[in-house]
């Protein structure tokens, strides 16, 4: 029963799934949406005898260059409220233009209930040509299933040319790279951060092919080059697993390796300039010195919170003889030239 109750909520909280709700969530909300009518709250104490102006502003279709009015007279007789018959007429489906429903009463008072067939930001003002009791009632989004998919196939195109754009740098930016680890700057860098390693790591033992990879993975890191860190990430997970006693329990070196990748230090953050350069920022690289400084704290952060947490009696693992020597019988048959 355990093993059906996990498998459900790994499959649950899996992104695929995640993703799939929000969207099936979106399009069910939105179509309620659609035909659910609009309703405004009419303040007793802003509504005056006789005539009242109620005005609808919207911008028609989220378009701020379209903004449009519509004015309607409502009539309140000694708190009954009462709709012009002109005014609950429904226009037909191709105009933007709002309409009256009704008027119904509520225990928080008269609720003003309307359609339109548009969708954009919208605001209700009551009594706009009398300043003394000029209002705005009501505020909000019309949301219709024709928005979630204009909105969609809007940013669809949007994600496109950014992702060209995002080409052309990284062709650039990671060409760059290339000339520096060709010209050796890439294995200075790797001999320079060797101490690093060790201090960090300090479980693995040295010649072991881990070292090799996490060096590789944390110099790739610090030139910004992301894509190509990610396989070498993986190598180096994949051999402290090797080193791992209890397979199914994340080592102090796993969990250093996740929170200093997670924090994401580098010397060119080559990703964000290129988004910025995509996007048409003027000045891309500005963003070099204070990514420098944010991913130092970010990294001196989970440096701490790994050790202090490993430190913790809840958080420490006692292996057995059993499982430290199916370790070093593993492990004996490495080399030592990495």
């Amino acid at each position: 029963m355990g093993a059906k109750i996990g498998a459900a909520l790994k499959y649950l909280f899996n992104i695929n799934t995640i993703w799939a709700l929000m969207i099936l969530v979106s399009f069910l909300v939105a179509t309620v949406r659609q035909y659910t009518p609009e309703s405004t709250l009419l303040p007793a104490a802003k509504l005056v005898q006789g005539d009242n102006h109620v005005t609808i502003a919207y911008n028609a279709k989220n378009n701020a260059d379209n903004h449009q009015r519509k004015d309607f007279i409502i009539r309140n007789d000694n708190g009954t409220i009462t709709l012009p018959p002109e005014t609950t007429k429904a226009p037909d489906n191709d105009s933007q233009l709002p309409w009256l429903l009704d008027v119904r009463k509520t225990e928080k008072g008269d609720v003003l209930r309307w359609r339109t067939y548009t969708y954009g930001k919208y605001t209700v003002e009551l009594n706009s040509p009398d300043e003394a009791n000029k209002a705005i009632i009501a505020k909000g989004s019309l949301v219709t299933v024709e928005r979630m998919t204009d909105v969609m196939f809007d940013y669809s195109k949007k994600a496109f040319d950014l992702g060209i754009g995002l080409v052309a740098a990284f062709v650039f930016l990671l060409g760059l790279m290339k000339v520096g680890e060709d010209a050796g700057i890439v294995d200075i860098v790797a001999r320079a951060v060797g101490p690093i390693i060790r201090f960090l790591f300090p479980g693995i033992p040295a010649g072991h092919p881990a070292n090799g990879a996490i060096v590789m993975s944390v110099t790739t890191g610090i030139f910004g080059l992301g894509n190509a860190s990610t396989p070498i990430g993986l190598k180096a997970i994949s051999e402290l697993q090797r080193l791992n006693p209890r397979k199914d329990t994340a080592t102090d070196a796993m969990c250093m390796f996740v929170g200093y990748n997670t924090a994401g230090f580098s010397l060119i953050p080559t990703s964000i300039i290129a988004t910025m350069k995509s996007a048409g920022t003027i000045s891309p690289l500005a963003i070099i010195g204070p990514s420098i400084i944010a991913g130092l704290a970010s990294t001196i952060a989970a440096i701490i919170a790994v050790r202090v947490l490993g430190a913790l009696p809840m958080f420490k693992v006692k292996y057995t003889q059993e499982e430290l020597a199916a370790v070093a019988a593993e492990n004996s048959g490495l080399g030592s030239n990495t």
